[in-house]
C-alpha cells in the first residue's frame, strides 16, 4: 500500500487497526523489558480514539 498524506478515512481506518496491533504488542515487549512505554500508550490512545468516533459516526447511521 503506498501511503498518501491525506488519506482516506477507510485507509486510516485500516492503518489505525494494524498499528494498535502492533503498539499493544510493542508495549507488552518493552514494559517487560523494563523499558519507558509512555510514548507508545499515548499513541495507542490517540489511535482507539479515533476507532471509537469511526464506531460511533457509523452507529449515528442506524439512528
Amino acid at each position: 500500500m503506498k501511503g498518501t498524506i491525506n488519506a482516506s478515512p477507510e485507509v486510516k481506518a485500516l492503518r489505525n487497526v494494524g498499528r494498535i496491533k502492533t503498539l499493544r504488542l510493542n508495549i507488552a515487549k518493552r514494559k517487560s523489558r523494563g523499558m519507558d512505554v509512555a510514548s507508545r500508550e499515548e499513541e495507542l490512545s490517540r489511535r482507539l480514539a479515533e476507532v471509537q468516533a469511526l464506531k460511533d459516526a457509523l452507529a449515528e447511521l442506524d439512528d
